[in-house]
């Protein structure tokens, strides 16, 4: 669709005007350093997201502090907002799928130690969540050509080979969470 190409267009330019004004403090934090995750994903069609509940219990389990936002492609929602927990859908971004201004507060106010991106696949308003988060480490599945993360997982060519569920996503956060803690950084 000609709209979607006019939304990418204006991602990249926002990207880039983003990355040229904003000045973020980047530095590798390893798993037993953070203490406040943003997970981002893209939301199943029944709202269920088994995969994402367990890897809350999972990062909650190690003491850290979960914020989880994803993002659902139809008009009607059934999960309510909750403080740690939200899922928005395209009623509430606007018509190049940026999120709205109530979606991005919740960015603003807050400091992540590290953001994980969960989606599998190129997600315009997930990737806007990216950009407008505050956090040391962003870390992402190569999925975008957009320069959104510090750390990228290249794991999309193994999944291409058959169709990627959501099932596939607790694998590839525990694969994440195994680099982190044992990624040393001098910082």
């Amino acid at each position: 669709m000609i709209i979607d190409k006019i939304a990418k267009y204006q991602l990249k330019k926002e990207v880039k005007r983003y990355n040229l004004s904003t000045a973020r403090e980047k530095r590798f934090i390893n798993y037993d350093q953070a203490r406040n995750f943003l997970l981002i994903f893209e939301s199943d069609e029944n709202e269920i997201n088994l995969p994402i509940k367990k890897i809350i219990e999972k990062l909650k389990s190690d003491d850290k502090k979960v914020t989880a936002i994803g993002y659902l492609n139809k008009k009607k929602i059934n999960t309510p907002f909750l403080l740690d927990f939200k899922i928005f859908n395209s009623q509430q971004t606007n018509l190049f799928k940026k999120p709205n201004e109530f979606i991005l507060k919740e960015l603003n106010n807050n400091q992540f130690d590290i953001v994980i991106d969960l989606s599998l696949h190129d997600v315009i308003p997930l990737q806007y969540l990216v950009l407008y988060a505050s956090a040391f480490l962003k870390i992402g599945l190569k999925n975008t050509d957009l320069s959104l993360y510090d750390f990228i997982f290249d794991i999309i060519h193994q999944l291409k080979e058959k169709t990627p569920s959501f099932d596939d996503l607790y694998n590839i956060f525990n694969q994440l969470i195994f680099y982190l803690k044992n990624i040393q950084s001098s910082d």
